[in-house]
């Protein structure tokens, strides 16, 4: 670091130690250094309780009382590439340590694709790390609006305002025998992250991890694929027995994702290849490959057509198909009491759910999935969702 990056450095610390000294003498202060190096920030959160921290998080926002960016400290993997095959910029930023960062597309008529990974926060405010989808910008980047929650997660901007296309991804292991609770991504142990690939039109990258079920160690691989011009991105994720018994589990991947505008679920409705879907069903993998939320209006939950009609979709490998996949008002269960006549009504939560198991590992045994996850495109005289070309099936 220079000299001058240097003394800039000690200034901004100097300014919140300061900030943290005063308030701390009437409120009380803790420190939350997350490794990011993304600002320095003085929160106020509930109770009086004043928290100085390194990054800003969208979890975060409302209770910021002041602080400033730190990019140029920052030693994420950086990079600016344009690609004049496909069009657009691609600006990607990866912090290996931590296992946090995002891609960002810049096509040239202005339009943007946002695909922010593990900057993000869950219910308990433990934060994540590696290969999943959720967060928001750090506040360093131009793009970044800590209020416009839009732009948080996997986002569009279409040269007029951001539109929030899916949402922190609900991830979780859970075992298949007995009433042992669900291992979530933030309770796995975060072995670190690598920049596979940083190429003018390619961005790759791993993260590893370690947690147990049953006893049972697991290793896991997530692996992440962007192609510039791109408006989908492709996940694999690999699980392997490392453990001398078997293991059984179920592997869940889902999300509410709020299409449209974040923080509602109003409009959404579920689409297949065949057409719309208003009601709460389950949805069969073998003749179907891919599924996605549309922000259209449900008439059946007495919604009008007022809305954005902007669409996501996720698609799974024929080969690796989910042995379950539903649309439900519930994260994590569907009501099949219902018969599938229960309307996509719920104004929070209009779910997306896809499920494998119980599979069973015998030791060094691997199991693995791949995905295309991203925004689907609308036939220009319906309207209806139309899912891009992916390299899947």
């Amino acid at each position: 670091m220079t000299g001058r990056c240097w003394r800039r450095w000690a200034a901004a610390l100097a300014v919140l130690v300061a900030l943290g000294l005063g308030f701390g003498l009437r409120f009380g202060v803790s420190w939350d250094i997350t490794g990011d190096w993304e600002g320095l920030y003085l929160l106020a959160s509930p109770g009086k309780i004043l928290t100085v921290t390194d990054d800003l998080f969208p979890e975060d926002a409302d209770y910021l009382v002041t602080g400033f960016a730190l990019s140029w400290f920052n030693k994420s993997v950086l990079a600016e590439k344009s690609d004049a095959m496909s069009g657009s910029n691609l600006i990607v930023r990866w912090n290996e340590k931590q296992g946090r960062g995002y891609v960002k597309n810049f096509y040239n008529d202005g339009r943007k694709l946002l695909i922010n990974l593990s900057r993000f926060k869950n219910e308990e405010g433990v934060l994540s790390s590696g290969v999943f989808v959720g967060g928001g910008l750090p506040t360093g980047d131009p793009d970044s609006r800590i209020k416009d929650k839009d732009e948080t997660g996997m986002s569009y901007f279409d040269g007029n305002r951001w539109y929030h296309i899916w949402c922190s991804v609900n991830e979780a292991v859970l075992p298949a025998w007995g009433p042992s609770k669900p291992v979530y991504p933030q309770q796995w142990r975060f072995l670190g992250s690598r920049v596979l690939e940083n190429s003018p039109n390619n961005i790759s990258i791993v993260s590893h991890h370690w947690f147990a079920i049953d006893g049972v160690p697991l290793f896991v691989e997530k692996y992440f694929f962007y192609e510039a011009g791109d408006s989908y991105f492709t996940l694999i994720t690999r699980v392997k027995n490392v453990g001398v018994k078997p293991v059984a589990f179920y592997y869940l991947y889902g999300d509410e994702p709020w299409v449209g505008h974040f923080g509602s679920a109003k409009g959404n409705v579920g689409w297949l290849k065949d057409g719309l879907v208003k009601t709460e069903r389950e949805i069969d993998t073998s003749l179907n490959s891919y599924a996605g939320l549309i922000d259209y209006g449900n008439d059946l939950a007495g919604e009008s057509r007022r809305f954005s009609g902007k669409a996501n979709f996720i698609e799974w490998d024929k080969s690796s198909r989910p042995d379950m996949a539903y649309f439900s008002n519930v994260a994590g269960r569907i009501d099949k009491t219902k018969g599938g006549k229960l309307p996509l009504n719920s104004d929070s939560c209009r779910f997306l759910g896809l499920e494998w198991g119980p599979r069973q590992l015998a030791p060094a045994q691997t199991f693995s999935f791949t995905l295309a996850i991203g925004m689907a495109d609308n036939d220009a005289t319906t309207g209806f969702p139309v899912k891009p070309v992916t390299t899947l099936n």
